[in-house]
């Protein structure tokens, strides 16, 4: 099928290209009630007239990839199964939305948008969707809501063009980038069934052993998986690489925008230096390294590297020559693991019970979602060991908390985008 271009788009070059382009990432979320089925595809309907990019296909022009126009409807249906995005069962969308029972499902191909702009049509359209079934009118402040109006700022793209940064200062970054990373010998392993465990926290109480430590939620999260696995290596003294997503929007001037906008920064746990101190002497040290990382500057330089990544995948001539340099270019990689951070969505009645995200990753992730009176820690990983959840649960313990594990396998679901981009 055809689709008529409308915007470059990038970065989407990357993620439908290169590897896993044919995994999608997906949302599971819990209400505290049945579905509505007809209130959640007119509350879809009212979000993507307010975020069209949502609704975009893709097609090649130029041997470019770029968002399309579709203008067939996204369906909203009662499924067991997540359909194959990006072919007929999903009128060609790259995003999709099902229920069953008391939980939506969605997925999105990671070319369209992020994290962040994802979380921005969920405001959107449980805005809409919570108004309808509480027949209420709720407060729309901080709501994308559809007023008829234009927003281009959202199709802005953050990798159009190169940033002005001032010469590159000392980094106050406390590990040298050129150690070797530990890595996980089970990450080494390709499955398509992946496992979730996940532990719910108290919030007041989680926040005050945050506060007591004088830091940050992701910081002593990612700190208090750092000390776990060195638990479990105690007789290695290589990094320990965690990675956290970074939203760039206010950074780089453009922060509407909906596009791919967020970078991973690591930080390292190094035992020569780390081992010696108690946690908050370690969670300053991490704080400090991650505040020298994410300066205005520092995150320019970080796009300014991205803008040159792209352009040497644009100088490839061809979709095929694209694929074969994303997959040429390709290092082995000593992340142990990457933590997302997500605050709950912000809408007034909301009925959220629980939330989570899955992404075929190569290796472990946790997804910590700030709820209104809970933390949920959901670990991700393609293998079902238990040992690393049962040393972050070993940490928590440490410090006065009780954790129950719940345990679960599942499937990473699938797009297909052969009709749209052929190369």
């Amino acid at each position: 099928m055809k689709f008529e271009p409308i915007a470059r788009n990038r970065s989407a070059e990357i993620f439908l290209l290169g590897a896993g382009g044919e995994n999608t990432l997906t949302l599971t979320i819990e209400l505290d009630h049945t579905i509505n089925g007809a209130a959640l595809q007119r509350a879809v309907d009212e979000a993507l007239r307010r975020h069209p990019l949502f609704a975009s296909a893709f097609a090649v022009k130029d041997e470019c990839i770029w968002y399309a126009k579709n203008d067939l409807p996204v369906i909203v249906s009662d499924l067991t199964d997540d359909p194959v995005i990006g072919g007929k069962e999903t009128n060609y969308h790259l995003f999709e939305v099902h229920f069953h029972e008391n939980v939506i499902y969605m997925g999105i191909h990671h070319a369209l948008s992020d994290g962040v702009g994802i979380n921005r049509f969920l405001e959107t359209m449980f805005y809409y969707y919570f108004c309808d079934v509480d027949k209420t009118a709720y407060p729309s402040d901080g709501i994308g809501i559809n007023d008829g109006r234009e927003y281009p700022g959202e199709w802005e793209d953050p990798f159009g063009s190169f940033y002005e940064v001032d010469d590159k200062p000392e980094s106050e970054q406390n590990h040298p980038s050129d150690r070797e990373g530990l890595v996980l010998p089970e990450n080494q392993k390709e499955e398509k069934e992946y496992t979730k465990f996940r532990i719910r926290l108290n919030a007041a109480e989680f926040m005050q052993f945050v506060k007591s430590h004088q830091t940050s939620p992701a910081v002593a999260s990612t700190l208090l998986m750092m000390r776990a696995l060195r638990g479990l290596y105690p007789n290695e003294d290589k990094l320990i690489r965690a990675k956290l997503p970074v939203d760039l929007r206010a950074r780089l001037g453009i922060p509407e925008t909906l596009r791919n906008c967020v970078v991973m920064k690591p930080l390292n746990y190094d035992p020569r230096v780390m081992d010696g101190m108690d946690f908050t002497e370690q969670a300053k040290l991490l704080r400090s390294a991650l505040k020298a990382e994410t300066t205005e500057d520092a995150l320019k330089r970080e796009a300014n590297g991205y803008i040159g990544f792209m352009g040497a995948i644009e100088a490839q001539e061809t979709i095929e020559r694209k694929r074969l340099f994303l997959a040429a270019g390709r290092r082995p990689d000593d992340t142990a693991f990457l933590l997302s951070y997500m605050p709950a969505c912000k809408t007034s009645g909301n009925h959220i019970r629980s939330m989570t995200t899955a992404e075929k990753e190569p290796y472990p992730k946790f997804n910590i979602f700030a709820m209104d009176d809970v933390f949920l820690f959901d670990l991700l990983q393609s293998f079902s060991e238990r040992r690393y959840i049962e040393a972050f649960t070993g940490q928590l313990a440490e410090f006065g908390f009780s954790a129950a594990i719940s345990e679960e396998r599942y499937r990473i679901p699938q797009a297909d985008v052969t009709e749209m981009i052929k190369g």
